[in-house]
């Protein structure tokens, strides 16, 4: 209910969003539910907060979604499919329950509205300001499903006077690797936590099958293996000393290379590419709006006003990657430049949580051999498939 200044109730639709307890400042968010429903007048939020640890999570999400495949549940969802996969307790991981494991895979059951019909109301999103290929990512043929919110975009930044880098850079990470050129070698590897992404989206959802082999996964991990390895030797020295990047190199993402690139005037920005040479990014959070919703306008209200450049500028709610409001973060030229080049786009899932957890974690460790990493990744393979098949 909405009380006036004269102390007149009138009621109006209550909408609940459910997001996840990990999420960061959730007082943050109602500046932007006030801005949406012109501060309580039209409607109100009730913001519900699902745990995703302890003993609770998994039947809780269970509940959830069969609370929405029956046509009941919360109006809308805002997800962090990210940090779920990578909390620690001290030095070990945690592992999480995010609310949907595979976000391409809940598209495809029509629990979610497409939103296709609203935005005509935008009053706060830009839709052409919002970066094409992520925000399409979110699209079947039902029209937009997923509203992404944040993304990340490996990459690695180089101070042009540290090497003399050909005028023209190879394009496949194996073009790279074969370069002669130490700064390009590294930068034909994935950044941690993206080994997935050199082989573009990792799952075709609709036939429940990986798109790479288990030998080709394996090969991958063997050869990633040595190239950590090898960064602590000397080979790598253009780029890495002891352990430790070089002032002059940036081993990231987007929104790390302004900070790191104050002040410097003639450097490049090397993208993370995947196998076929495409510029690859990922999608580590997303806003949707339940499919049986009493109220689809009141709800993608919310949407418009969180993917507002006001909201889009706030660090405290999108914490993890670049935010999809192209101009909100005030990019330097050399990451501007990569906005139109993306071209293989995926949603951070289960599936990486698991190569991170069972390999990757694996292969920080300097006593690693390759027998241990063949062993990993063969598991994690086995395991990806099976949770392919119970998607």
């Amino acid at each position: 209910m909405f009380r006036d200044q004269e102390g007149n109730v009138t009621e109006v639709p209550k909408l609940t969003l459910l997001m996840d307890s990990i999420s960061l400042a959730p007082e943050n968010l109602r500046t932007y539910f006030n801005m949406a429903s012109r501060d309580g007048r039209d409607f109100c939020v009730e913001l519900e907060k699902v745990h995703t640890t302890g003993s609770e999570p998994e039947a809780r999400l269970t509940k959830l979604r069969v609370e929405m495949m029956a046509g009941e549940g919360p109006d809308l969802i805002l997800e962090d499919c990210f940090t779920p996969y990578i909390r620690y307790e001290g030095s070990v991981i945690t592992k999480e329950t995010p609310m949907f494991k595979f976000p391409e895979a809940a598209m495809r059951n029509h629990i979610f509205l497409p939103q296709d019909n609203y935005l005509d109301q935008a009053q706060f999103m830009e839709w052409d300001k919002l970066a094409p290929a992520i925000m399409e990512a979110g699209r079947n043929e039902e029209g937009k499903i997923l509203m992404p919110t944040m993304y990340r975009l490996p990459v690695l930044g180089v101070e042009c006077s540290l090497l003399d880098l050909p005028e023209e850079l190879p394009v496949t990470p194996e073009e790279m690797a074969a370069s002669g050129n130490a700064v390009l070698e590294f930068a034909s590897f994935p950044e941690p936590m993206e080994v997935l992404g050199y082989f573009g989206v990792p799952a075709d959802y609709e036939k429940e099958e990986l798109t790479f082999t288990e030998d080709e996964y394996v090969e991958l991990w063997q050869k990633l293996l040595k190239h950590r390895q090898a960064s602590r030797s000397s080979y790598y020295a253009p780029v890495i000393n002891n352990g430790r990047f070089h002032e002059n190199v940036l081993s990231g993402f987007s929104e790390n290379v302004k900070l790191w690139g104050s002040g410097r005037q003639d450097y490049i920005v090397i993208p993370q590419r995947d196998r076929e040479g495409k510029v690859a990014a990922t999608i580590t959070g997303f806003l949707a709006v339940n499919a049986n919703t009493p109220y689809p306008e009141e709800a993608f209200r919310v949407v418009d006003a969180l993917l507002g450049r006001e909201a889009m500028k706030d660090r405290a709610i999108y914490v993890n990657g670049t935010t999809v409001y192209m101009d909100a973060q005030q990019e330097p030229p050399q990451v501007q430049a990569l906005w139109d080049e993306i071209e293989s786009v995926r949603f951070f899932s289960a599936l990486e949580g698991e190569d991170y957890q069972q390999v990757e974690w694996l292969a920080y460790k300097q006593e690693t051999t390759p027998e241990d990493i063949e062993k990993a990744a063969r598991n994690a393979y086995s395991t990806m498939k099976m949770m392919l098949a119970e998607s």
